[in-house]
């Protein structure tokens, strides 16, 4: 749920700040914040959680709201909900197993005041996939699904590219719908940036894509960094596995 938080100003000093640090400063006074419950597996292998109240800004929300609550994975134990998955299970993803390093988790309602409007919604998905068309999986707004290039075979995951979910929204197998309630979103973390399949749909771990343009002031992107105890290091989260372009950008495809 979306908190209003005060936060002190600053003092008054005829003295320049970069661009970043006044846009920081001169914000931080009406700044909406998050409180974000993060899981990942710490230096010796051991299972740590934490919560985090941070300002509710795109960068800090893209990385835990990609899958709605009740999103179902395979892993190497059988098909298990989001809410049930933890740093250190085996996550069977497009390229084989992987070990989840980090969950990072929000609650999102539909009427939250202040909040930006995208945090309100969520997208339903049915697959094209004909063995989960039974099936629909709920994503959050941070989501891209792999669509694939026209030429490619079906199976062939190095020919497509990550679109928003959101730029995706046909009206018929791919819609907006406000939740009822409060409800808890999530994006799950790895050594590299994967493809995860839920219910047929194809989708991608966090990844933050390039840090220069989260457009987040200094002390902004050293709070965004604590969301990620697991790393030492930003350059961590490794290259994108597949490009990420938006829907205006392609002119072929389909969904995965």
């Amino acid at each position: 749920m979306t908190e209003q938080r005060p936060v002190p100003g600053t003092s008054r000093q005829a003295v320049a700040q970069p661009r970043n640090a006044q846009s920081d400063a001169a914000s931080s006074r009406t700044r909406l914040s998050r409180r974000y419950g993060l899981s990942f597996l710490g230096e010796d292998g051991t299972l740590q959680e934490t919560t985090l109240v941070a300002p509710a800004l795109p960068a800090f929300e893209a990385a835990v709201s990609a899958f709605a609550r009740g999103t179902i994975f395979r892993t190497v134990q059988g098909e298990t909900a989001i809410e049930d998955l933890w740093p250190g299970d085996e996550i069977i993803t497009e390229d084989g197993p992987r070990q989840l390093l980090w969950r990072g988790t929000t609650r999102m309602t539909a009427d939250a005041p202040g909040q930006r409007p995208q945090m309100g919604r969520l997208v339903r998905v049915l697959p094209d996939d004909p063995d989960a068309a039974q099936h629909h999986t709920v994503l959050g707004p941070a989501a891209r699904i792999f669509v694939r290039r026209a030429a490619a075979h079906r199976s062939d995951t190095a020919q497509g590219v990550l679109v928003p979910v959101t730029d995706l929204l046909d009206g018929v197998n791919i819609v907006e719908v406000a939740p009822p309630g409060p409800v808890e979103v999530f994006h799950l973390a790895f050594a590299d940036h994967v493809l995860l399949r839920a219910s047929g749909v194809v989708s991608e771990s966090y990844h933050p894509g390039p840090l220069s343009k989260l457009d987040l002031g200094h002390d902004l992107r050293r709070q965004w960094l604590s969301m990620f105890p697991h790393l030492s290091d930003p350059a961590g989260f490794g290259p994108l596995r597949l490009p990420r372009l938006a829907l205006a950008e392609l002119n072929f495809g389909s969904v995965a």
